[in-house]
């Protein structure tokens, strides 16, 4: 492919050649037909990756409005209004800036690294042939200055010369696209990054439950309920897995209760008592019945984040830093609940 490229370079350097030599030159008719050609072949790759990440700026376009309801309906102005932003620049096309980037915190922060990773193959796919168009375009160059010079027109080879120096840039920045194409900054002090199951922070809990059990998988029936013997203060990172028969499966720690599938709405999330208490989320508690899902439960002095097998499911500001209790998982209304494991990563101090 490259060759040919170098091919077609050569004959429009030759349709294109003139013979006289004129100085101070911004442009030459030697470059315009090839840089035409160039840039249509960037257009191509840009307009290929944009329907190939189509569907990844519609979930995060639709997820950024979700959040934004939530956030204004919670009161948290801030945060709102910076969803707000990245929501006006989703729609025009526009990519943050480094500095922007670098200021994301929370359940943005979270789904902006979500989006990057879903869009990331076709934006990879692109850098690579951005760079190769890159290199194909400044060999041309190259070969055209060769050409000019052995013509003995010295004013046009330096602007052959000029422009090709201009691609330096442009494939620098290709390939660190390439190289990088998901940057996670300042995540910290919020943690809001997906939590590796097999992190070596994370502490195996079902071999310390407060009834003598131990084990794994562990089914609850009726009024049973599964607790850790030891009790946790945040900042925590709790992973549990576990399923539902049907209805009902519910967890406490930061609440006396979260409801996933709640026998009145399974769709809705449910969150009783605590903090967050009867601020319930509408479509957020659904989750499959016989199937173990991951619900990962940060908890820090200052919030609660609550995340399905990486979904983001629901977010509350708040005072926690008093909390000092076990985890516990049970069913409810005749539900069966299986629990595969608990495990909780204690986190820094430092962590709000």
């Amino acid at each position: 492919m490259q060759a040919e490229m170098m091919r077609f370079f050569l004959q429009l350097i030759c349709l294109y050649s003139v013979g006289s030599a004129v100085a101070q030159l911004a442009t030459i008719p030697e470059i315009e037909g090839p840089r035409g050609k160039y840039n249509q072949a960037l257009a191509a790759i840009q307009a290929e990756r944009d329907q190939q990440a189509a569907e990844a700026n519609r979930t995060y376009a639709a997820r950024l409005q979700d959040l934004l309801k939530q956030l204004t309906g919670e009161g948290e102005t801030q945060a709102a209004v910076a969803v707000q932003i990245e929501i006006n620049r989703i729609a025009k096309g526009v990519e943050p800036t480094n500095l922007e980037r670098r200021k994301m915190t929370g359940l943005l922060l979270a789904l902006r690294v979500a989006y990057e990773k879903a869009r990331g193959p076709a934006y990879m796919a692109a850098a690579k042939a951005e760079a190769e168009a890159h290199a194909s375009w400044e060999a041309g160059l190259g070969q055209l200055e060769a050409y000019l010079i052995k013509m003995k027109q010295p004013e046009k080879a330096a602007v052959a010369k000029a422009e090709r120096l201009k691609i330096e840039q442009a494939k620098i920045a290709a390939k660190a696209a390439s190289a990088a194409p998901i940057i996670v900054e300042n995540v910290s002090p919020k943690q809001d990054l997906p939590l590796d199951p097999n992190d070596p922070g994370l502490v195996d809990q079902m071999q310390a439950l407060a009834d003598g059990r131990s084990g794994s998988p562990i089914k609850l029936n009726k009024n049973e309920k599964l607790s850790t013997q030891k009790t946790f203060r945040p900042p925590v990172d709790i992973l549990i897995e576990a399923m539902t028969d049907s209805t009902n499966l519910r967890l406490s720690y930061a609440a006396n209760q979260v409801i996933f599938n709640w026998e009145l709405g399974r769709k809705n999330l449910r969150v009783d008592g605590g903090p967050a208490g009867g601020k319930h989320k509408p479509g957020a508690g659904l989750i499959p019945a016989n199937q173990f899902v991951t619900v990962r439960w940060l908890v820090t002095p200052k919030r609660q984040a609550i995340f399905v097998d990486g979904e983001l499911r629901y977010e509350h500001a708040g005072d926690y830093s008093k909390i000092d209790k076990p985890i516990r998982v049970f069913p409810s209304h005749g539900s069966e609940v299986t629990v595969r494991s608990i495990k909780v990563k204690e986190l820094p101090a430092n962590i709000e």
